[in-house]
């Protein structure tokens, strides 16, 4: 729904502006594609590179891709952690990409959500 909602008031911003036609609907057409691809890979999880498992542990940090490939990250200090909300920066061993992942309470069962939430804030304790 985010992404939605997201991509709606950039749109509604680019219809406003006072720029030509033309860029307008090139804008719009790149913000639709980007939508598409956006719930495809991170709502619909039906993209390759959809994260569609995560691994927290004293070894380290890891993420499965729909594709079957394992990743090894590193957590990025820009995390969010709230009571509705998990955004965990996900940065790939090389430090050339960070990946956002957006977790929301129904993304996993309120004991295993209320976990994450103390390990991302007070680190693993066994």
């Amino acid at each position: 729904m985010a992404v939605l909602v997201a991509h709606g008031v950039a749109t509604v911003s680019i219809v406003v502006l006072a720029v030509p036609a033309w860029v307008k609907v090139a804008v719009i057409a790149a913000l639709l594609f980007n939508c598409a691809y956006e719930l495809a890979r991170v709502a619909l999880l039906r993209a390759s590179s959809s994260c569609v498992a995560l691994r927290l542990d004293d070894s380290g940090v890891g993420m499965e891709l729909r594709d079957g490939r394992s990743m090894v990250v590193k957590l990025g200090a820009d995390c969010l952690v709230t009571p509705w909300l998990i955004v965990l920066a996900l940065i790939s061993e090389d430090e050339r990409t960070t990946r956002r992942l957006l977790i929301l309470p129904d993304s996993l069962n309120a004991e295993s959500f209320r976990a994450l939430r103390v390990w991302l804030k007070w680190g693993w304790a066994g």
